[in-house]
């Protein structure tokens, strides 16, 4: 359906319009303020039935009236307003019927317009929020089902790539973590100090030897106080000899002086004699025994003593052999650590690769429901990032301005299949390649534009077909 007539009073700063259409692009020009943009703006009011206050100021009442329709079927919207009502009340008619509604639902069921602009379709792709714009306005154009499913697809796409930037990151962690410590070791360092060394029973040999060395101090002394004991016995022994021979010679001289005496006292002597002698023998037999003694456990305490000799000898090496396990055991904790890290470091890894396994079946899954969808140009597709075209960023410098417009303006076809209309305002700035393939796309499509158009020092408005020279 095209727009075939449209008459406009008390509409903002048009009075009294009236206008027929039969041909496929109009240029609507004039200067500033003579209403080339009311023009198209009451188009598209009586097509969606948009509200907005339409009365010219100071008047009291208004319409907007056109005819929409094709070679089979017409309908007339016409729009009152007053200035109690300055939005007024909208009804359409079927004039073949003769039926009438005032419902917007029933306008939108028949017409279903929806108001695009391809100019400014096309001027989004200058920027990366407008791009994603161009990306919402071709994704509406798919079936209900395939827009959630690809929305689902692009939730989990961003928490995917959310969960794989804080993998990643922690994988980078490891990395550094990994090189850190192989920076600290070499291969031969992984052979030897793969296996640690139990200091646990170096330290319980060092504990019995500290034990054995303080035993071994005790029994050293007291095997040098027997020794010192023993080495002075012969002096000892002598000493008594010498301490009895003297009494016996001061016994005799004593008998001599008092041999008168000594017979009565012989006896006595005698006894005393006996008891010394006894003494004197059991005195040495003590000595005897005791250093006997002492022999034997010197001899004892000998053995032990070279024994522990040899045995604290180790004393010295433990210590040694301690610092070497110490060490040993420090660098295979770098290498458990190492082990450690790598491990995690696979795990990590293993998910990111399943990250990217998930992202490409989500792609997959996503380009086959587009591609499936049947957009309504050729090659058309998109990412989260804006419209590809033929896998070309649908962007300045990369497609040109004349597959910019037509894109847009076959998207207009496919917003609107009944209602083959076009508006666009701003027209000057869309250059001749520009406007040349909108008017070939409109002819080529049965689609009919209306393109404003500011000239400078025209006083009237003018609505003129467009043809090219």
């Amino acid at each position: 359906m095209h727009l075939k007539t449209i008459e406009l009073v008390n509409f903002k700063v048009l009075e009294d319009f009236k206008a027929e259409f039969s041909g496929n692009v109009y240029m609507i020009s004039g200067e500033n303020e003579k209403g080339k943009s009311t023009l198209l703006q009451a188009v598209g009011i009586l097509l969606t039935g948009e509200k907005q206050d339409v009365l010219t100021t100071g008047k009291d009442k208004g319409f907007a009236k056109a005819v929409v329709g094709n070679d089979e079927h017409e309908y007339m919207v016409e729009l009152k307003y007053t200035a109690k009502n300055p939005k007024g009340i909208l009804t359409i008619t079927d004039t073949k019927t003769g039926m009438k509604s005032d419902r917007l639902s029933t306008l939108n069921d028949i017409f279903k317009y929806q108001d695009f602009d391809a100019v400014e379709f096309s001027s989004w792709s200058k920027t990366a929020e407008g791009r994603r714009k161009q990306v919402e306005v071709v994704k509406s154009l798919l079936p209900t089902t395939t827009q959630e499913r690809i929305i689902a697809i692009d939730n989990d796409v961003k928490e995917i790539k959310e969960t794989r930037t804080i993998d990643n990151r922690e994988l980078k962690i490891y990395d550094g973590q990994i090189d850190g410590k192989k920076a600290e070791l070499t291969d031969e360092d992984v052979k030897v100090f793969a296996n640690p060394i139990d200091v646990k029973q170096l330290n319980e040999r060092k504990n019995q030897l500290v034990a054995l060395e303080v035993q071994f101090k005790g029994v050293k002394t007291r095997y040098d106080e027997r020794q010192a004991d023993y080495d002075a016995m012969p002096e000892k022994e002598k000493f008594l000899n010498d301490g009895f021979e003297k009494n016996e010679t001061e016994l005799e001289a004593e008998e001599r002086e008092v041999r008168v005496e000594f017979e009565r006292r012989i006896k006595a002597i005698q006894n005393r004699r006996k008891e010394n002698a006894e003494i004197a023998e059991a005195k040495l037999a003590e000595l005897k025994a005791k250093k006997d003694e002492i022999v034997i456990k010197q001899k004892s305490a000998k053995e032990y003593i070279n024994e522990a000799e040899n045995e604290l000898k180790e004393v010295e090496s433990i210590d040694e052999k301690i610092e070497k396990a110490d060490s040993h055991n420090r660098k295979h904790q770098k290498i458990v650590e190492l082990k450690e890290v790598s491990k995690k470091r696979v795990e990590i890894s293993a998910k990111v690769e399943l990250h990217e396994t998930q992202l490409s079946k989500l792609a997959t899954e996503r380009e086959k429901l587009i591609s499936s969808s049947k957009l309504p140009i050729n090659g058309l597709n998109f990412s989260e990032d804006g419209l590809l075209l033929n896998g070309i960023p649908f962007m300045p410098g990369s497609v040109s301005s004349s597959q910019e417009m037509e894109i847009s303006a076959r998207l207009v076809i496919a917003k609107n299949p009944n209602v083959k209309i076009f508006r666009i305002s701003g027209g000057e700035s869309l250059g001749g390649e520009k406007l040349k393939a909108l008017v070939k796309f409109a002819k080529d499509n049965g689609f009919q534009g209306f393109i404003e158009n500011v000239i400078r020092g025209q006083e009237d408005l003018r609505v003129e077909e467009y043809y090219e020279k």
